[in-house]
């Protein structure tokens, strides 16, 4: 880091090229996105996590289920109640986050 030229500073100062404003936003207010679009693309988005996340527990389960039907290793049923404990938690967590969302936008409307 420089050392600070107080002479420098003076200098720019009085010629105007010190600026203590904000730096300004890509988006001008005019074109600034609308909360509640946001917001909804986010519900959307959390929908269709929700429904990817309903796909894996049927695959998981269903290759489990499989694998222990071919081999008889019953060990693996342990395998597929961790499996749906973990789902069920993330479940409840997309879920809490989905109603997170919609308090948020009847909240904004």
């Amino acid at each position: 880091m420089s050392k600070f030229d107080y002479n420098k500073w003076i200098k720019d100062f009085k010629s105007g090229n010190v600026l203590n404003e904000a730096p300004q936003s890509e988006f001008g207010i005019e074109d600034a996105p609308d909360l509640q679009t946001e917001l909804q693309t986010y519900i959307d988005e959390v929908e269709r996590v929700a429904e990817e996340v309903r796909d894996l527990e049927q695959m998981v389960a269903g290759g489990i289920d499989r694998y222990e039907d071919e081999t008889g290793d019953l060990r693996i049923s342990q395998l597929r109640n961790q499996a749906s404990r973990y789902i069920q938690s993330s479940e409840k967590n997309l879920d809490g986050l989905y109603k997170a969302l919609q308090r948020a936008q009847k909240g904004n409307a």
